[in-house]
């Protein structure tokens, strides 16, 4: 987990059925210290806050 720290920037896609692709920016505010165990394997828990800003004009 050396890639990514706190305070970092980032960008999450969303791809579902819309008409077009949603970017959604945010900060990490937490990443956990240990791993958590999943059934495939094991995953770190990440917390951001993702800001958004949409205005009439944003629509059209």
């Amino acid at each position: 987990m050396s890639g990514i720290k706190p305070g970092q920037k980032v960008r999450f896609t969303i791809q579902q059925i819309l008409p077009k692709i949603e970017i959604l920016t945010g900060t990490i505010h937490q990443i956990d210290s240990a791993p958590t165990p999943l059934k495939s394997g094991n995953t770190y828990k990440v917390s951001a806050l993702v800001t958004i800003q949409k205005t009439y004009f944003n629509y059209y």
